[in-house]
């Protein structure tokens, strides 16, 4: 009986109909409240909708249900990642790692909670690990150009961001992350022009209009910098 109720929870969940979806797990649990897969699948729920406490809680029962099992614990640092709670985060996504070390989302999401640690040089290692299991991963590259610059290998840097491009090209996080790089390594012409691509894919990315106002600044192109920067303030002022 609950198998067939969590089977039509999950069908109702995967259709986007959410709140017949929660309704139906809400069920499974009247009936066996222990019930880790509707624990696990509820707290999901939860996550997507933004509900983040309550999807703790019910991670964090599932997990104490069934703590051999590597997907509750990646969901419940997730979920504590996005509370801001990254030391709680580290420590679900370790024992996630610890029953399944090949997990490569998992290794991404942790090097993301230590970069807010400012433990860059761990959170690098785990990004290379996400890397070496799979390199297609645009997010660990971009994450590993990162950490780079914080510990100030700008140069390593501009070659992640370019792995990320060269996966996903015209990313506009990419290109201001390459710019800001470059930039750093004195190259204000490569980094204007890093500046200007994330521009045409994003008009109104602030962070790419001040980068390039700074390269062209770097550049002694004054004028085009006071434009740039005249921008910024506009903008800023827009959203005041």
């Amino acid at each position: 009986m609950n198998q067939s109720l969590l089977q039509s929870a999950w069908r109702a969940h995967q259709s986007g109909n959410l709140n017949e979806a929660a309704r139906l797990y809400a069920e499974c649990l009247r009936t066996n409240p222990g019930d880790a897969d509707a624990l696990y699948l509820l707290a999901q729920l939860h996550f997507q909708a933004g509900h983040l406490n309550e999807a703790e809680r019910l991670a964090g029962e599932a997990a104490r249900r069934r703590p051999a099992a590597p997907e509750i614990w990646f969901l419940r640092g997730s979920v504590q990642q996005q509370q801001n709670d990254h030391a709680a985060a580290f420590d679900s996504f370790g024992r996630a790692l610890a029953l399944q070390p090949r997990f490569p989302e998992v290794l991404v999401n942790r090097g993301g909670s230590l970069m807010m640690l400012k433990r860059y040089g761990d959170a690098l290692a785990d990004f290379d690990a996400a890397l070496a299991l799979n390199p297609n991963l645009a997010q660990a590259w971009n994450n590993r150009g990162n950490a780079l610059s914080e510990l100030g290998r700008h140069a390593e840097a501009a070659d992640s961001y370019a792995r990320v491009l060269a996966l996903h090209p015209g990313i506009p996080q990419a290109l201001v992350n390459r710019g800001t790089a470059l930039l750093a390594m004195g190259r204000a012409a490569d980094a204007h022009t890093s500046y200007d691509e994330a521009l045409r894919a994003d008009p109104a990315n602030a962070d790419a209009l001040c980068g390039r106002a700074n390269a062209a600044y770097e550049m002694r192109a004054y004028e085009a910098a006071a434009g740039d920067y005249a921008a910024v303030l506009r903008r800023s002022e827009e959203h005041t």
